[in-house]
């Protein structure tokens, strides 16, 4: 492998530490602080919802915008201006005095990290052989993923010991400080050429052309949606509601979760390069996890389980997702070089589409149950259990097809094989 210069490297590490912080902004809102919001503006389970929903939908659709500009003028200079926006939209966030305001602020935060991810990917590809993908992108992960962790137990403990406003405008303050580095290295490093090759449609028609791409995107977004739907926007809610456990209790079982995701991983890529790159029985395995969490989680609502019967649930979905990586790199592998962050990026639209509709789906059903919850004096309001029940019933009957088309894809063990699809 070719040498890497060292401030090539560490403009690397600046990026991965702005990505590892807006990890804890995307994860933590509303999922750690939702009933912080709920009690402090006085407002519906459905509007803090709507948090994640705008959210998610403008990550979405930058994901599927932003993947030809990255292709064309490189990720370090797309991630200039995402972060520029995700700066505003935390500032606005946290001088939010109304929902209004608090709204436009994620849609201007979601806009600016939607920039970052993209940006990452197309700089490892850039930088590291394609041979090594998947085990260069489990060690970004080992760092983005601490985010993760850290918008869980930490993040609610900050939250509640001082108060969300100082606890996000200090994080405003470290991604303020990666990025002066980021800035400083981005003036002395060789930048990519910008490619002179048009942006039109035939690119997206290229990538969604390919049936074999997108039944793998079906099985991405699942196993993306559900572990983020989980840890970002209702899991300890879940938890607090149904089990009738602590906030601190819940927090620690997202927490773990996150620390599951970001053990596998790291190690994943790895392992599969140890066993001749091949990826179908990671994506086999991770459509088991998420079939057999399903299935818990709603047998055990319907059955009044214990707490560790969700907190395994929860464990086992973790699990699922930790072969996320693996699905990135076979999309990559099915298409062309030369579109890698429009193939990663669509990959995360239809996750991030899928998101956003469970949020919506999470936010209706515990609204439409809102005669039967019970509101203590602090003002947090707790549902009944049957409305979650309906929620995963859902999920379950999308997670189905996914076990049957992660059987069915072709295998590509680390080679490109878009010719042959």
């Amino acid at each position: 492998m070719k040498k890497i210069p060292l401030l090539t490297l560490f403009s690397l590490i600046t990026m991965l530490g702005i990505y590892c912080m807006s990890s804890i902004i995307r994860s933590g809102v509303p999922g750690s602080v939702f009933d912080i919001l709920q009690r402090d503006f006085a407002t519906s389970a459905g509007v803090i919802s709507a948090l994640g929903i705008c959210f998610t939908v403008i990550y979405a659709m930058d994901m599927l915008l932003i993947g030809p500009l990255t292709d064309k003028y490189g990720g370090i200079r797309v991630l200039t201006a995402g972060v520029s926006m995700l700066l505003l939209g935390s500032i606005l966030f946290i001088c939010s005095k109304n929902v209004p305001l608090l709204i436009a602020s994620r849609l201007v935060t979601g806009f600016g990290c939607g920039f970052i991810y993209l940006s990452v990917v197309k700089e490892i590809t850039r930088i590291f052989p394609g041979k090594y993908f998947a085990m260069v992108m489990g060690l970004v992960y080992l760092m983005t993923y601490t985010g993760s962790i850290l918008s869980t137990t930490p993040l609610v403990y900050f939250c509640e010991n001082y108060s969300w406003r100082q606890t996000f405008g200090g994080i405003t303050v470290i991604i303020a400080v990666f990025f002066t580095g980021f800035l400083i290295c981005f003036t002395k490093t060789d930048r990519p050429a910008i490619r002179q090759i048009p942006i039109s449609l035939k690119t997206y028609l290229a990538v969604f052309k390919n049936r074999a791409c997108m039944k793998l995107y079906y099985c991405m977004a699942c196993n993306m949606a559900i572990f983020f739907f989980v840890q970002g926007v209702i899991g300890k809610k879940f938890l607090e509601d149904v089990t009738k456990c602590t906030s601190g209790q819940a927090a620690n079982v997202i927490l773990i979760c996150s620390a599951i995701t970001l053990t596998e991983m790291c190690l994943i890529g790895t392992v599969s390069f140890a066993i001749g790159n091949r990826r179908k029985p990671f994506l086999v395995s991770s459509a088991v996890f998420q079939l057999a969490s399903c299935l818990m989680l709603s047998c055990g609502i319907m059955f009044n389980g214990p707490f560790w019967l969700f907190a395994a649930a929860f464990f086992i979905m973790a699990a699922g997702y930790g072969f996320s990586g693996i699905f990135t790199a076979l999309v990559k592998e099915y298409n062309p070089e030369e579109n890698t962050a429009l193939t990663v990026g669509a990959g995360n639209f239809f996750g991030n589409i899928c998101i956003a509709f469970f949020s919506f789906l999470a936010g209706l059903l515990l609204d439409l149950f809102r005669a039967e919850a019970s509101i203590q004096a602090s003002g947090v309001i707790h549902y009944p259990p049957k409305a979650y029940l309906f929620l995963w019933f859902i999920i379950l009957l999308m997670v189905l097809p996914m076990l049957y088309l992660c059987w069915k894809a072709k295998e590509s063990f680390g080679r490109n094989i878009s010719k042959e699809l």
